[in-house]
């Protein structure tokens, strides 16, 4: 999906006797305001503007999250529910939850949520846990005569798994390992369990080599599993998820690259990679305002606080690169992006702008002196055969570029903010 960069339309940066005139490459010249109409992008006013239909009738909706499936449109929040907008428009609540906003986004036929409060997946209809509480203790290891084991020191854990999908888990983290010395031609015994958590599936025992360090995939137990016994075993499936815990996800939900990102304050934190409900200590960026939004392209991923816009490459790397590419910010949640496209548009201090891998793009900064919002919403349509970047603006204050003139005008027809 895209939308041109063309711009045709009004203009209030300039005096009421200076509007851009007539010219081979805008014909129409520019007009002092656009109330309630659409231009094309030839510059002609397309009547009526776009309208809407009510689809659902709650009480407090808000959140909503366009994801079509063969159940429904999408998920939004009714008051203290979180509901499914269902194919013949009526709603099915899934899960309570504070009347908070809530924060989304997509992998695959997965889609995860979080108000900071609140968090979970949504799949195939159902919602599950996001992320695995860790177990908070290793099982006793005890040493047996029997088992075929070599002689020497090894290491034991325990993970919990949870099933998101048919066939596919989530792993918890764990601590530290506990140790056992077994004598030639012994085994280990494990028993003493932690209780487990009623949402998890799967009790996967790591052991290491003799004398080794890492742990490695002993075999996987029910979660009422009570007693295991270890004998001569040769994994191959290494433990990855050791010291991390379980995700702590706020708004600003973002998937890049195998990863999760989100928003705290003027942190950025993001999980482990292709591990979306785990995360570990030092996984953030920090920033010196306030975090605004999170957007992801192609080979890149871009960051707007209140003072600025920042691109960050190379995070798997062993030095990411986490530059400031503009002096201005942006309002809170006000970008659109397709995850089919290459690139988002965000409606920033200083307009619109298309962001891709090459770089930000204003579209009509020379024209329009965008009122500085502290947080909104923007959305591409489709009307009268047009794609139209919209923004839903909130809590403006007038831009200093903003010409007298228009500022006058608006005051006068009615317009106490002067927007």
């Amino acid at each position: 999906m895209t939308v041109s960069l063309s711009y045709a339309g009004m203009n209030n940066r300039a005096a009421d006797t200076k509007l851009p005139e007539p010219s081979p490459n805008n014909p129409f010249g520019k007009y002092r305001n656009a109330v309630n109409v659409d231009f094309d992008n030839e510059g002609h006013l397309l009547f009526p503007r776009i309208g809407s239909t009510l689809a659902y009738s709650g009480t407090e909706c808000h959140s909503w999250f366009e994801y079509e499936d063969s159940l429904g449109y999408g998920l939004f929040v009714d008051g203290t529910s979180l509901k499914r907008l269902n194919l013949d428009d009526t709603a099915t609540a899934l899960k309570t939850v504070n009347p908070l906003p809530m924060s989304y986004c997509v992998l695959d036929n997965t889609i995860y949520f979080s108000n900071g409060s609140d968090t979970g997946i949504y799949v195939n209809g159902s919602i599950k846990e996001w992320g695995v509480d860790a177990p908070p203790m290793q099982p006793l290891a005890t040493a047996t005569p029997t088992g075929g084991m070599y002689a020497g020191e090894y290491r034991i854990a325990i993970t919990w798994m949870v099933e998101i999908s048919n066939g596919h888990y989530e792993e918890s983290g764990t601590g530290n390992s506990t140790r056992v010395t077994v004598t030639d031609g012994g085994g280990i015994r494990l028993s003493d369990f932690p209780l487990v958590p009623s949402y998890v599936d799967i009790v996967s025992v790591y052991v290491s080599s003799v004398n080794g360090q890492d742990l490695y995939l002993y075999d996987e137990y029910p979660a009422s599993i009570d007693e295991v016994f270890i004998r001569y075993n040769v994994g191959s499936i290494k433990l990855d998820t050791q010291f991390g815990f379980k995700v702590r996800p706020k708004l600003g939900l973002t998937l890049h690259y195998g990863r999760i990102y989100w928003i705290d304050g003027n942190f950025v934190y993001y999980t482990e990679a292709q591990h979306y409900g785990l995360q570990r200590a030092g996984s953030y960026f920090h920033y010196e305002a306030p975090v605004t939004n999170i957007m992801s392209v192609p080979g890149a991923l871009y960051i707007t606080t209140e003072t600025g816009i920042y691109r960050i490459n190379g995070i798997d790397s062993e030095q990411p690169t986490n530059t400031q590419v503009k002096t201005y910010g942006a309002p809170e949640g006000s970008y659109y992006q397709d995850y089919n496209d290459t690139f988002a548009y965000l409606v920033s201090h200083n307009g619109f702008c298309k962001v891709s891998a090459e770089g930000i793009v204003e579209i009509a900064q020379n024209d329009i002196a965008f009122p500085l919002f502290e947080k909104g919403v923007a959305a591409v349509v489709e009307h009268q055969g047009y794609q139209k970047l919209i923004a839903v603006m909130q809590e403006g204050t007038v831009s200093t570029l903003q010409h007298p003139d228009y500022t006058a005008n608006e005051v006068a027809r009615g317009n106490a903010s002067g927007l």
